[in-house]
């Protein structure tokens, strides 16, 4: 049962995780903090990916937690969990940066980025696939789910947790992730560029 629940929830951490930073840059913005950081001579994407690193280290300790306690129940350790590791890492930087460009096309309306997490928040949640698998779900339901980056994360933690290391939903992970993950930092980094020139 851990084994299919356990890699679940490792992937909605490195979601969940990614959230948070976008309410910070609103603070930023309502308190004046990004004004001021338009003199400063640090380039804008180091400014950018500071709190995208400060986030997915954090992730890894509260997923590191997570297995430990995870262990005392009986979860066995493979080393696809190395390569969850990347995966979920590729995922929290890429909603760490969809937060944080969010917030700043949102112009510090706390209300206005809110109401966007929260409409994004459940249905990347529920086609995900985190806490059952999505295979035991209708077609429509199944068919939507390959629009969410965070099902992909999911099956390929659960296929990797087993100790499967070279398998389709790997591959089909890393083929979403990476270019999602390189996408969205890029018009995060465009975006801080023009918040803050």
């Amino acid at each position: 049962m851990l084994d299919e629940f356990l890699p679940g929830i490792l992937a909605l951490l490195a979601f969940s995780s990614g959230i948070g930073p976008g309410f910070t840059v609103i603070f930023e913005l309502q308190s004046g903090l990004i004004e001021r950081l338009r003199v400063t001579p640090t380039a804008r994407l180091a400014l950018l990916a500071g709190p995208i690193l400060a986030n997915v280290v954090a992730m890894f300790v509260f997923d590191a937690l997570l297995i430990v306690v995870g262990m005392l129940f009986g979860f066995q350790l493979h080393l696809g969990l190395l390569i969850v590791a990347v995966l979920a890492g590729l995922l929290a930087a890429t909603v760490t940066a969809f937060s944080m460009g969010l917030a700043l096309r949102s112009g510090g309306e706390i209300q206005g980025f809110a109401a966007v997490v929260n409409g994004i928040n459940l249905p990347v949640l529920l086609l995900g696939g985190v806490l059952l698998p999505l295979a035991i779900g209708p077609l429509w339901l199944r068919v939507l789910g390959h629009f969410d980056p965070l099902y992909y994360l999911v099956n390929a933690a659960r296929s990797l947790a087993e100790g499967h290391l070279a398998t389709t939903s790997t591959w089909q992970a890393f083929a979403v992730l990476v270019p999602l993950c390189a996408i969205t930092v890029f018009w995060a980094a465009r975006t801080y560029q023009k918040a803050v020139a």
